[in-house]
């Protein structure tokens, strides 16, 4: 039900940016079927566990950055990968 409730708004989100960073448990099943919903929206989804998985490849014809994770991703860390993002690039993150 948590990944149902959530798809119409994750389809548009992945939609509005040019990557989308999707933050989840690599064991999170939950996490992977959200991440094929934004996959399926925007090519350009990646799926990380934390902060240092991050390709700066993945960023570079990016003008904006979406940043989303599974129902049980806490903030905080959605938090670190947006500070991790800006260490290296000037773009327009969003969580």
């Amino acid at each position: 039900r948590q990944v149902s409730n959530r798809e119409p708004q994750l389809r548009i989100f992945a939609k509005q940016y040019d990557t989308i960073i999707f933050v989840s448990g690599k064991k999170s099943s939950n996490g992977k079927i959200l991440h094929d919903i934004c996959k399926q929206e925007n090519h350009n989804t990646y799926l990380i566990s934390e902060p240092s998985e991050i390709n700066v490849v993945w960023l570079e014809n990016a003008s904006n950055i979406g940043i989303c994770g599974a129902t049980s991703t806490p903030m905080w860390l959605m938090e670190q990968v947006r500070n991790h993002i800006l260490s290296f690039s000037s773009e327009t993150v969003s969580a």
